[in-house]
């Protein structure tokens, strides 16, 4: 979760550094702010339920949590999914030539890799079959 973090701090880091501000608080500039948001929003959302599923296998009465884990996978790379997006949308505005690809080079390396995927849905799926369309607990 850090990693994103310092992403967060870096992209916030990039419009200070380029644009004035008065500018970044012009209503023309508004985007920039939202897709801020929308990153913050993102972390917010990917740390609360890796935390969350994370609390819930320490004092489980159960010892499988693969569902739960399965799921909080998914919500996390598809947050980091919107956080790559929203961040190359902002330094992609902000930057140009050498100075965009570094930034954007900087930004994918603090970005997760999707591992898991697959196997994931594939186990909500069957999950959601087993359960007629809604989640059993077990």
């Amino acid at each position: 979760m850090n990693a994103l973090k310092q992403l967060f701090l870096f992209v916030l880091g990039q419009l200070w550094d380029n644009l004035e501000d008065t500018q970044l608080l012009d209503p023309t500039n508004q985007q920039f702010l939202a897709s801020l948001a929308d990153i913050a929003i993102e972390i917010y959302l990917a740390e609360s339920t890796v935390l969350r599923v994370l609390k819930l296998s320490k004092v489980g009465r159960r010892s499988d949590f693969q569902l739960e884990t399965a799921l909080a996978r998914l919500v996390f790379f598809r947050s980091a999914d919107r956080i790559r997006q929203e961040t190359t949308e902002i330094l992609a505005a902000l930057l140009r030539g050498d100075r965009l690809t570094s930034a954007l080079d900087r930004a994918c390396a603090w970005l997760p890799r999707p591992t898991g995927l697959i196997a994931s849905r594939a186990l909500v799926a069957q999950a959601l079959v087993a359960g007629n369309g809604t989640f059993q607990p077990a």
